[in-house]
């Protein structure tokens, strides 16, 4: 199979290794640019855990703050990973969106014993300070990290639409769905999209993918597959990706 892989070039580097060790072929074609603020310091007075709702949060904690004392609570699978490959041994992990988050927060955690640390992005999925609040929690949040837009298509997208076609193009977030429509838009190339199929991570990412105002009668692909649930492992076995389990762990 040949990917399209739509994810910031941090977050893709395991996944083209995992797709790759399973056989398939890789064109990274990058949606967002991740950029560090410029942060020096971190205040963790009084904390009882720490928030990462993002792998790029986990790397931008870990590259400013050398703590890894404090336990860590991450929104997902991959999150989970990546903290642990930064060090940290006392992670809990939620089922990949806001919701089990904050469920998995309020079941599992004391609002009197001290405020959460919410490594951040400029832009965030959800209100988890607004779910948390009714619950007495006190989300103490900081942006570590920008998640830029890219302003046009990637070479390689144009390259593999014009001449390599996809079988497959992956999206893991509704903001990559609609910069990568948008932007497919504006070169053109619409209707290049109509023989691959979208590999979408939730409901949230699909409907992104169908909504707008384009130019070409739908469907516009060849059809979309979401995942049972917003886990990459989900995604990736629904899209018959994986020769077993096991590849996801490479």
């Amino acid at each position: 199979m040949h990917i399209l892989v739509t994810r910031p070039a941090e977050d893709a580097a395991a996944l083209t290794r995992t797709l790759e060790a399973a056989g398939h072929r890789v064109t990274l074609a990058p949606m967002m640019i991740i950029r560090p603020e410029p942060v020096t310091t971190i205040n963790l007075e009084g904390c009882q855990a720490l928030v990462f709702t993002s792998a790029n949060g986990v790397r931008a904690f870990a590259a400013i703050s050398a703590d890894r004392a404090l336990p860590v609570i991450a929104v997902g699978d991959a999150t989970a990973r990546t903290a642990r490959a930064a060090g940290f041994t006392q992670i809990d992990t939620a089922a990949g969106e806001v919701h089990s988050l904050a469920a998995l927060i309020i079941d599992t955690r004391d609002p009197a014993k001290g405020p959460l640390f919410h490594a951040a992005g400029h832009i965030v999925a959800g209100d988890l300070g607004g779910l948390l609040q009714p619950h007495g929690f006190t989300l103490r949040r900081q942006v570590l990290y920008r998640a830029e837009a890219v302003t046009a298509l990637p070479a390689p997208a144009i390259k593999a639409l014009d001449h390599d076609q996809p079988d497959i193009a992956l999206f893991y977030s509704p903001r990559t769905a609609r910069i990568f429509m948008d932007l497919v838009d504006t070169a053109g190339r619409l209707n290049r999209l109509q023989n691959i199929t979208a590999g979408a991570l939730s409901e949230a990412v699909t409907k992104a993918l169908e909504s707008g105002s384009w130019p070409l009668q739908s469907p516009l692909w060849h059809r979309i597959v979401t995942a049972a649930e917003p886990a990459e492992v989900a995604l990736l076995g629904a899209l018959d990706l994986l020769t077993s389990k096991g590849d996801f762990d490479t």
